[in-house]
């Protein structure tokens, strides 16, 4: 089907260290840090002062020695080279740790910016986010996932990557040295004791990564229904939802602490044996140490001290670079955990991408304006310019095996369905079959039903979010929908106007003010609060077409914070203070009313748009983009529902003025009177009706 399915059987059980976790944990650093990417050759440039550092503690180790012969030999001027050479290295210790930690933290940002941007991607690709959150894929918080479980990721695996990156290198090393030191049977215990800790550790840390991926669950979901109640905040308190809210709330901790006590408990045994490790290994280097001092090999030896401080240091050293690695079992506990999260969301991504050329069970032309009344080319054009293109509108390719008996061009039409049967993705339950309709220039439809009966599911399914089962689906690319919530940013109500367009500086602000006007939503955006901006203008007005910066200078592109330029008069505007050449003028109110007004228009709100406009103010406002893009066709889902008659009215005829042609759901039947044709829909998931309008204007 087009809404392909994906499923992950992937139990509690299989989540520890495995080669699930290894295939995962290699998935996530490729999209962190390719061999391709500028993040790679930031790694290969940390090993350098990771490995300096290496060195600058081997020979930090054996200053001890030196200071115990120059004591044992009273040497004064030895013991002042001593203090010199150990304050050298002391000094380089630190500036190489420095440098490896701004390298650090470098690669932090870096791998960040890389995973979390492929994940944006992916997840904005194909509307995949929708198919997550709406058809009930096997993915929990998808939101926790890319932003919180990535941080922890991140973080935790550059800290653990910059200390096994020279792990490797460090026991070979120190191991040729004990063996040269010590024997064959220094590197044999110490080798063993190594290995019998990272079993035990191994057995250990793989109930608490299930436990661990448990919890961060379980807190996603707390976090959510806290973000629900923020959300719907009033329609909370007109419920009176208070007490229904607090037992969710206390549920949900109780589950969270419930995960959080086991691992708790868990991590007893694992602290213990790490605990026990550290400790045998501090004193494992003198248990070796003490065989051939038992045995004789030294007692010829005259400075034995030295020999000891030596050898223990090397010992030590190689214990100690096994020790850190067991000391990184609760870390690595947890960076399995948040491997396994987002590696698993990943694996969806990588999955629906692959699935791309597997949509087949739909079949579906798009055509751009073909026809001779489409318009003029520089709407065409402005149109595509903006985004409402294939990619946006359309997230199939253009033309998927379209069979013989099925192609045909759209004779004239903006929008034609041809026998699609439609049935709900989730419950698999087929809610209209066969359905036909064509809408062009001269006819508006409007869809009718009883709640549930698939009103919405129409267009679902031509916007192509849900897959039908059978059918041909044909349209202009000039269409635009309007949900039954619209989707607004947190940003500035001009980007709520140009949506799905970036406002950018070429943007024309006036003609989204001329949009607002139409809609009479700008004495509506008066009342709104905006953001204070962290940067003002103030000082000389610098003419007409200049801006002031915040330091009073005048600059030829807009710095100002509040966004303000100079009047066309060259008078001064709001946050300027007088003109270039410092003579006071008084600017006319309907050019300083009129900067205000745009101003405003790039300004971010203090709180989101649901809370700061009315339901009805909304809807207003997502018809503005109507009004901006001038698509051939707009398909509106209850779109004026909060509306009155005389807005509903205002809108229809704007649209009737502009030519655009309108499908919509609507459970209003003062609305059929604007329409030509009517589907009535009857609920059975069988039988629906296409008749003419009954009310007439």
């Amino acid at each position: 089907t087009l809404l392909y399915t994906i499923k992950f059987e992937v139990t509690m059980s299989e989540l520890g260290f495995n080669t699930l976790f290894v295939k995962r944990l290699c998935r996530v650093l490729s999209a962190a840090c390719g061999i391709s990417s500028p993040a790679f050759l930031l790694l290969l440039l940390t090993i350098p002062a990771c490995v300096l550092e290496q060195v600058g503690y081997y020979y930090m180790g054996l200053i001890p020695s030196g200071f115990y012969k120059t004591l044992e030999e009273r040497d004064q001027d030895g013991f002042y080279h001593q203090v010199w050479v150990a304050c050298w290295w002391v000094l380089a210790v630190v500036l190489i740790k420095t440098c490896k930690s701004y390298a650090a933290g470098a690669l932090y940002i870096q791998w960040r910016w890389n995973l979390t941007s492929t994940l944006h991607d992916g997840y904005l690709k194909n509307k995949l986010y929708y198919d997550i959150n709406c058809l009930r894929r096997k993915v929990d918080n998808p939101d926790m996932r890319i932003t919180q479980d990535v941080e922890k990721l991140v973080d935790t695996l550059h800290s653990i990557i910059l200390q096994l990156v020279v792990f490797p290198g460090v026991v070979a090393y120190y191991t040729y040295k004990c063996w040269t030191t010590m024997g064959y049977l220094g590197p044999v215990c110490i080798y063993s004791y190594f290995l019998i800790s990272c079993i035990c550790n191994k057995l250990l840390m793989s109930p608490i990564v299930r436990e661990v991926f448990r919890l961060e669950r379980r807190e996603g979901h707390f976090r959510f229904i806290h973000v629900n109640l923020r959300s719907l905040a009033e329609s909370a308190a007109f419920s009176d939802a208070e007490r229904t809210e607090s037992s969710h709330f206390r549920d949900s901790l109780l589950l969270i602490l419930e995960s959080k006590q086991r691992i708790v408990n868990k991590q007893v045994f694992l602290n213990f044996a790490v605990n026990t490790c550290d400790y045998v290994g501090s004193i494992l280097s003198y248990l070796i140490l003490a065989v051939p001092i038992f045995g004789g090999v030294y007692d010829d030896i005259a400075h034995l001290g030295s020999i000891i401080s030596q050898n223990s240091f090397v010992a030590m050293y190689l214990v100690n670079s096994f020790s850190s690695v067991v000391d990184l079992s609760g870390s690595i506990a947890d960076l399995a955990a948040y491997t396994h999260r987002v590696g698993e969301l990943l694996e969806v991504i990588r999955s629906s991408e692959g699935s791309d050329d597997k949509l087949v069970s739909v079949s579906r032309e798009n055509i751009a304006g073909s026809d001779d009344e489409g318009g003029d080319d520089e709407d065409d054009d402005r149109f595509s310019s903006v985004g409402i293109r294939s990619d946006f509108i359309n997230t199939v390719p253009k033309k998927l095996n379209l069979t013989p008996s099925r192609e045909s061009t759209l004779d004239g039409k903006l929008l034609r369905l041809t026998d699609v049967t439609i049935h709900n993705p989730v419950t698999n339950k087929s809610l209209v079959k066969s359905l036909s309709l064509s809408v062009d220039k001269k006819t508006n439809i409007q869809i009718q039903g009883p709640p549930g009966s698939g009103k919405s599911s129409i267009l679902r399914t031509m916007k192509e979010l849900w897959g039908p089962l059978s059918g041909v689906i044909m349209s202009t690319e000039r269409v635009l929908y309007l949900p039954q919530r619209a989707y607004f940013t947190c940003q500035s109500v001009a980007q709520q106007v140009v949506l799905p367009e970036l406002l950018t500086e070429d943007t024309d602000l006036e003609e989204v003010l001329k949009v607002l006007q139409k809609l009479e939503l700008v004495e509506v955006l008066e009342s709104v609060q905006w953001k204070e901006e962290q940067d003002s203008g103030s000082g000389k007005c610098c003419g007409s077409g200049a801006c002031c910066c915040g330091n009073g200078e005048c600059c030829e592109a807009c710095c100002c914070g509040s966004g303000v330029s100079c009047c066309g008069s060259g008078a001064c505007c709001q946050s300027c203070g007088n003109l270039r050449d410092e003579e006071a003028t008084t600017p006319l109110i309907s050019e300083k009313t009129h900067t205000n007004i745009l101003s405003n228009l790039t300004k971010i709100p203090q709180r989101s748009w649901y809370k700061t406009l009315s339901p009805g103010n909304l809807q207003l406002l997502a018809f503005s983009r109507v009004l901006y893009h001038k698509p051939s066709v707009v398909v509106m889902d209850e779109a004026m529902s909060a509306l009155s008659p005389s807005f509903a009215k205002l809108i229809f005829g704007l649209l009737k003025e502009m030519g655009i042609c309108y499908l919509s759901v609507s459970h209003n039947p003062r609305w059929e009177s604007y329409h030509d044709k009517v589907i009535v829909i009857t609920g059975d998931g069988e039988n629906w009706n296409f008749r003419d309008r009954q009310n007439s204007l």
